[in-house]
């Protein structure tokens, strides 16, 4: 019975040793690119990567709110053009345009997830959509407070 017992502990010996092996070799804190997005994965001491993870990521902010806007108004691809006037890596705002139909501002902001449309349209920005975002003062200076009477806040 002895040589049973102890090739039963050298099997759990080599299994948990693999496992071991297994944790320190493999990236436990890192960021994974899944389905065109970064993915966090355990704790990574690095932040997200710059670059693009895939497709539409790897694209310009103004193009990548060109495709949301033609997407958001259904429209093809193309229809609907966009400019960048302003973007500090964290956010972003622009203007776009239709031809024969007009056009707006953008604004947009840089999530775990992507470039974000934060706002699109004529006209103030709602508070809450600068506020959603913690948007700086100098991308959106004043906002529309449409909770309360559409006072116009300076931020």
């Amino acid at each position: 019975m002895n040589k049973k017992y102890l090739l039963i502990l050298v099997l759990i010996i080599v299994v948990i040793g693999t496992l071991f092996i297994a944790k320190i070799i493999s990236p436990e804190d890192t960021w994974l690119c899944q389905n065109g997005q970064w993915i966090k994965h355990g704790n990574p001491s690095a932040p997200m990567p710059e670059t693009g993870c895939g497709g539409a990521q790897s694209k310009p902010v103004a193009e990548q709110m060109a495709d949301m806007l033609n997407q958001k108004f259904n429209r093809p691809a193309n229809t609907i053009t966009t400019q960048l006037i302003t973007d500090t890596g964290e956010f972003a705002k622009g203007s776009f345009n239709e031809a024969n139909a007009g056009g707006g501002l953008w604004f947009a902001a840089k999530t775990a997830e992507g470039w974000q449309l934060a706002f699109d349209g004529n006209g103030i920005v709602p508070c809450d959509a600068a506020n959603r975002y913690n948007f700086p003062k100098d991308i959106i200076p004043q906002c529309i407070d449409t909770q309360n009477d559409n006072n116009l806040i300076q931020r």
